[in-house]
């Protein structure tokens, strides 16, 4: 009785949710081992159906027990929201950032919402980043 779209929804979803949660336990098992040098990155597929919320949220960068910001309330891993297709990203301190995870503009992010039909401005963009990189690394180099 459900359309078959429904299926496909929840099967996405499901799949994101077990796959990230996943990622977590090993990212959160690789910081223990490496004594906090662990982070996690947010990142988004960007295509034709990417939403304003993962423009918005793409590149956020969190330690392994810290959740992510969205606009639909915090999260640990994504999915935040059903069809969401996010991925939880693990990161040392010392390495340098892959331009691939860099947060996106907030022009990209407006433009997004407008193509979305929506009115207004979108909402306040989450806090990128908990972790200061430079004074991270600082710490790493006096080890």
């Amino acid at each position: 009785a459900a359309p078959a779209h429904w299926a496909e929804r929840i099967t996405r979803t499901e799949s994101m949710s077990a796959s990230n949660a996943s990622a977590q336990a090993a990212i959160e098992e690789a910081d223990e081992q490496l004594e906090g040098e662990m982070l996690k990155i947010l990142s988004a597929t960007f295509d034709a159906r990417t939403a304003a919320d993962s423009y918005a949220t793409h590149g956020q960068i969190r330690r392994t027990s810290e959740a992510f910001d969205t606009w639909y309330g915090p999260m640990m891993h994504p999915p935040d929201r059903p069809n969401d297709r996010g991925v939880v990203v693990p990161h040392r301190i010392g390495w340098p950032l892959p331009a691939s995870l860099k947060p996106r503009s907030d022009a990209e992010v407006a433009a997004r919402w407008r193509a979305e039909g929506r009115k207004g401005s979108p909402p306040p963009r989450p806090r990128m980043s908990t972790v200061d990189l430079a004074a991270e690394e600082k710490k790493l180099a006096q080890r």
